[in-house]
């Protein structure tokens, strides 16, 4: 007899041993707190066990098998009396169940894979492990109380890689009562799935598929008591996806993907691409349901030698095709999550004929005024057909800004119409808008101009979600915004041959990579500052309008915000005229002498548009600023970093007119040529109109 094998006689005494203590403790109970009936201490005896068999029988807390040990981030160091990770969800049963595996699945994923120097790839490194994706999948089966789960590439060893049973068919290497010794490697996910779901499937039904009849066997003995609900199939999955019978069984809520082997991985790669269509083609998986792909960030390819590449592995062609038609991301680590949300007009969209048109239509939404102007500018310069939206969120006030799952949703019904007449959709001013559009399968092109940091969230939300329901959708409720699921779209929007990023300004990309572990390149577009001037101007700012009785040319305009509070008590002490105060419009600053400003954010539009005409710009120097009290600044205010704002950028410090102090002021102001300085701001603005029209078209093309 082997040591697993006495290992678990051993252990199976010593449960027995403890059951029957625990039955006479619950027999004292009775006694002694007079217990009603028999079914009470039936249901006292049962927690116990239960409690046993949560613990004790799967969790031995001396660790894991010696020849299974993991030297990935630690992982196999971590307390046992500590969870690996906190994925919350424990309200599901079936999460409760998979806990008892947690640090099997977290060791399996990681054993033999060095994520350090595996980038840079779709996804941040490294990624979660398979318990994270499968509690989140088990979850989400459970909530929708799915009935079908299907498998391809059944789980067919015994025991893992490095045991001696590995592959074999000999039931003797199956130990049901320890699993340190099972496939953790491979996933394990027929036994998992069909237990921890049971009682779902009992009211429906499992499919586990594989090519080979072996492995099928074994798979029946390791899923002994799931053989009512689970029908094993030894057929390839082409065929299988080719036959399976939707109105007998119903659509798929669950569909796992693990077929093929890791190298060569083209071959893999391209099976799973056939999958695919079949999948989408006859409508297999359910509106709402899940596919939960494995080993998309396994490093076998590379360890053997496969061309470098993205990080998709055997599902490089696959993820494409599932998210052109309805499919959205839900999860990307090591294995990808993928929901069904195609409707019948992005069905549509894919059928209709390819059709020519003289110019291109651009559907363009956003919260911003001057972004909708400069769009319209831009267009106008390039003979684009431009439909412009100013989106005022449907009635949800400023929550608007907080576009999470269900917001983005709720305007994808409202919007999609609009959004698939058009060639390209440009999100802009604020970034969360193209969650619209990444989440809910839009099949078009999709360019997105960031700008107020890519995440960025208005606070607080009109409904807040308790900390205590948060940590049960473990940071993923579908009320919070932003969320993981969030940032995983924009980083596989990156990468998109159908998605381009710009930035509005350097900070941007900056703020994305070093902040948020997000990187979404590097092009920046700045406003032109000419989208004023359009004729097609959507709407103009009706805040008020400079008084007449204003002698602007003498005067110096101070802006109508916080960090500006101050100046004109300044300006007063110092003998220099100011007006500060609401204004129509950048046209009704024009005739100013000036402007004097202390800068709040990164960018803003008014720069650009206060420079196209030719108002020269005071403002304080780096060091001023860095010294003035109780300054504002559109967060972060990362002040290693203030040249990549525009207004310390050195390649712009021409436009700017810089002060070392207040009572420096009016001497930089005499000594200021300000007939030279409005050449320089002219000169300037027309070179960058050219520039960012060039820019902007160089992007189209791409697209």
């Amino acid at each position: 007899m082997n040591l697993s094998s006495r290992c678990s006689r051993r252990n199976s005494n010593e449960k027995l041993l403890f059951l029957l203590v625990a039955s006479l403790v619950a027999l004292f109970l009775v006694r002694w707190f007079r217990l009603d009936n028999d079914n009470e201490l039936r249901e006292l005896v049962a927690t116990v066990t239960d409690d046993i068999s949560a613990s004790e029988k799967f969790i031995p807390c001396n660790g894991l098998a010696p020849n299974f040990a993991s030297a990935s981030y630690g992982v196999d160091r971590w307390s046992c009396s500590e969870p690996i990770v906190n994925v919350g969800y424990e309200q599901w049963s079936s999460v409760r169940n998979l806990k008892r595996f947690e640090r099997y699945l977290t060791l399996g994923t990681y054993e033999s894979q060095d994520f350090t120097h595996s980038g840079p790839g779709r996804y941040p490194l490294p990624p979660l492990s398979r318990f994270h994706t499968l509690s989140y999948a088990f979850a989400d089966f459970e909530r929708r109380e799915g009935k079908v789960v299907v498998e391809v590439g059944t789980s067919r060893s015994f025991q893992h890689g490095s045991a001696p049973g590995c592959n074999l068919d000999d039931p003797k290497w199956w130990h049901p009562d320890n699993p340190e010794d099972w496939d953790w490697g491979a996933g394990h996910f027929t036994h998992l799935a069909c237990t921890s779901l049971s009682k779902y499937l009992r009211k429906g039904h499992m499919f586990t598929v594989d090519l080979l009849e072996a492995h099928i066997v074994r798979s029946k003995i390791m899923t002994t008591e799931c053989a009512q609900y689970t029908s094993y199939v030894a057929k390839s999955s082409l065929d299988f996806f080719k036959e399976y019978d939707t109105r007998k069984y119903g659509q798929i809520d669950l569909l796992y993907l693990d077929t093929g082997d890791m190298t060569p991985v083209e071959v893999t790669a391209e099976l799973h691409l056939e999958e695919a269509k079949y999948v989408v083609e006859r409508q297999l998986v359910k509106p709402g349901g899940l596919i939960l792909i494995d080993d998309v960030r396994n490093l076998a390819p590379k360890q053997y030698g496969e061309p470098p590449g993205d990080t998709y592995g055997k599902a490089k062609y696959s993820i494409d095709y599932f998210l052109e038609h309805g499919f959205s991301l839900v999860k990307s680590e090591y294995q990808v999550i993928l929901r069904n949300t195609v409707d019948d007009m992005v069905a549509a969209f894919h059928s209709k004929p390819i059709s020519w048109t003289p110019r291109l239509k651009l559907f363009h939404i956003s919260f911003h005024l001057g972004c909708i102007n400069e769009i319209e500018f831009v267009g106008s310069q390039l003979n684009i057909e431009v439909d412009s939206l100013l989106w005022d969120g449907a009635g949800d006030g400023n929550d608007k800004y907080n576009i999470n799952h269900r917001r983005a949703a709720k305007y994808w019904d409202l919007l999609k119409e609009r959004a698939l007449q058009a060639d390209v959709v440009l999100t802009s001013d604020t970034t969360p808008l193209a969650r619209i559009f990444l989440q809910n399968g839009y099949p078009g092109k999709l360019l997105i101009w960031i700008s107020n940091r890519f995440d960025y969230a208005h606070a607080p939300p009109a409904v807040q979600v308790s900390e205590e329901e948060s940590e049960r959708y473990a940071g993923e409720h579908p009320e919070e915004f932003p969320t993981r699921e969030y940032y995983n779209l924009i980083r596989k929007a990156a990468l998109s041959s159908k998605t381009a990023i710009v930035c509005y300004t350097a900070f941007e990309h900056i703020y994305a990579r070093t902040v948020r572990n997000v990187e979404v390149g590097r092009q920046v577009i700045r406003p032109s500052g000419h989208g004023y001037l359009h004729s097609l101007v959507v709407k103009k700012d009706g805040g008020g309008k400079v008084p007449l009785t204003v002698d602007k040319s003498t005067t110096f305009f101070i802006p109508p915000y916080h960090n500006d509070e101050r100046t004109p008590t300044k300006c007063a002490t110092l003998g220099i005229r100011c007006y500060r105060g609401r204004y129509a419009g950048p046209l009704d600053v024009k005739g100013f002498k000036g402007i004097i400003h202390v800068p709040y954010a990164w960018s803003n539009f008014a720069l650009f548009e206060m420079i196209a005409q030719g108002t020269p710009y005071f403002i304080p120097s780096k060091k001023l600023l860095l010294a003035e009290e109780e300054i504002f600044w559109s967060p972060p205010f990362d002040k290693e970093n203030l040249d990549a704002s525009e207004w310390y950028d050195p390649t712009l410090a021409h436009v700017f007119i810089y002060f070392d102090s207040w009572e420096a002021l009016p001497d930089v102001i005499e000594r200021t040529d300000f007939g030279k300085q409005i050449q320089v701001l002219q000169e300037f603005s027309e070179k960058h109109k050219r520039e960012v029209v060039e820019r902007w078209k160089t992007v189209l093309m791409k697209l």
